[in-house]
């Protein structure tokens, strides 16, 4: 068919060749690119509900301690119940916490509830409170590792 090029089927098979691999090319580089992006998105998903359900776990001690447990609390007499007082703390009940227990029960190694500025590497919120009979304002500072 082309006597001028004998070797004519040996140069349409390197043709065919180097297209396919000019044709995969492409074809792998998205497919890496998808695959890394898929990965990347997941673990920024993961890491977000890492820190939301942290934040979640602070937020709920610090319901506890503000509504509960650490809570100004008046005794009434036989015909009247006592009465509490959200965000209002009392000092005595707030240093009685026993923030290890809080801490095992929450799952965090180590739990902080205090009015001092947090430390360094931790994750924490604040509440404002009142606190004693001072009725002085303050940050609550809950944070945990």
């Amino acid at each position: 068919m082309f006597p001028c090029f004998p070797n004519h089927h040996k140069l349409h098979k390197a043709q065919m060749a180097l297209d396919a691999i000019i044709t995969i090319i492409p074809i792998v580089l998205i497919l890496v690119f998808t695959l890394n992006t898929a990965a990347f998105l997941n673990y920024k998903s993961t890491d977000y509900m890492e820190r939301q359900q942290i934040f979640n776990k602070l937020v709920s001690i610090a319901d506890s301690v503000v509504k509960q447990k650490a809570v100004v609390v008046e005794t009434g007499n036989l015909l009247t119940e006592s009465s509490s007082y959200p965000n209002w703390i009392d000092e005595s009940r707030f240093n009685s916490i026993d923030r290890f227990l809080l801490a095992n029960q929450t799952g965090f190694k180590s739990l902080s509830v205090t009015f001092d500025k947090p430390g360094q590497n931790k994750y924490c919120i604040y509440r404002l409170v009142v606190v004693g009979t001072g009725k002085e304002i303050h940050k609550l500072y809950v944070c945990g590792d």
